[in-house]
């Protein structure tokens, strides 16, 4: 295979499809893809001997190819994996000029960082986000929330009010195409997509009101999207949000709908926020019909193998 313009558009083309189709398609289908594709692309990169344009090319396509490929493996609970392939997918970034996908690797390091326990370096990654996307765009509105969420596990509570307002500030300011739609992006920031993750953070800190909202906000649009992760996500923290107000039997409801519309397609992200919702639930009411049967069920939701 040669690095002609055209198998460099068609690789494009892959990527469109494959970024656009990720939060719909089973995760491990997704990696089985990028598995294909990648050796092909690498090769390519180790070849050499190329123009400058189509060397940053092959950087970008390696770059966005490996941080799909990151993304896999922190939904199927890989996060060594996932903390190497995004190192990586940054350098080629880098090599490619690729600013927004720079940006958005950070926000995914910061999200790790997080889930590390360096809550402090992660703050750090999410701002330096913005040093790459620059601070009026999709990706700036990302760092933010994300930020947001780093703010809370610090226990910054008006810290996470000013990263989550700066993040619907950023999002007023975009263009219509930069909102493009809910799901999985690197280039937009769709307002539902900003709403599950600003009800995530007030989850994080705390705010069951603050993060009811957001959540009722974004239900709608997330289901006519049919974006099956973040369907999912959003039942979680609306439903940890009906817990806190003593709603028991909504909130268990809605996480079982989220277990149900990700049947086909667990992650890890799913797996933990509903793990978390037992724990608190199990505080809350105690062990109670209801709870043991989510509890039953959730020993079985089992992720497929990177």
């Amino acid at each position: 295979m040669t690095a002609s313009a055209e198998v460099l558009d068609a690789w494009d083309e892959k990527i469109i499809h494959l970024y656009g189709g990720y939060d719909r398609s089973p995760v491990a289908a997704t990696a089985v893809q990028i598995r294909r594709e990648m050796p092909l692309t690498q090769s390519l990169m180790r070849q050499g001997g190329f123009s400058p344009a189509t060397t940053t090319r092959l950087h970008r396509v390696n770059g966005r190819l490996g941080a799909l490929m990151a993304a896999c493996q922190h939904d199927l609970d890989d996060r060594p994996g996932a903390v190497a392939a995004f190192s990586e997918a940054f350098y080629h970034a880098s090599e490619a000029r690729d600013r927004p996908l720079q940006g958005w690797i950070r926000c995914w390091q910061s999200s790790l960082a997080r889930k590390n326990g360096d809550s402090t370096r992660a703050a750090v990654l999410a701002r330096d986000a913005v040093r790459w996307s620059g601070s009026a765009s999709p990706v700036a509105a990302r760092a933010a929330v994300i930020e947001a969420r780093a703010m809370a596990a610090l226990g910054r509570k008006w810290q996470v009010h000013e990263r989550v307002g700066l993040a619907w500030r950023i999002l007023g300011g975009l263009s219509d195409e930069q909102h493009g739609d809910p799901g999985f992006a690197v280039e937009t920031m769709h307002s539902a997509t900003l709403a599950e993750m600003s009800a995530a953070a007030y989850i994080d800190v705390g705010h069951p009101d603050m993060a009811g909202v957001y959540a009722d906000a974004a239900l709608m649009d997330l289901d006519l999207s049919g974006a099956t992760g973040r369907r999912s996500l959003i039942r979680v923290s609306a439903g940890t949000a009906a817990l806190w107000r003593g709603d028991v039997d909504q909130a268990v409801s809605l996480v079982n709908e989220a277990l149900d519309i990700s049947m086909h397609r667990p992650t890890a992200p799913i797996t933990a926020r509903t793990a978390q919702f037992v724990r608190d639930a199990r505080a809350s009411v105690g062990q109670t019909a209801v709870i043991e049967d989510l509890e039953d069920r959730l020993r079985t939701w089992a992720l497929p193998p990177v």
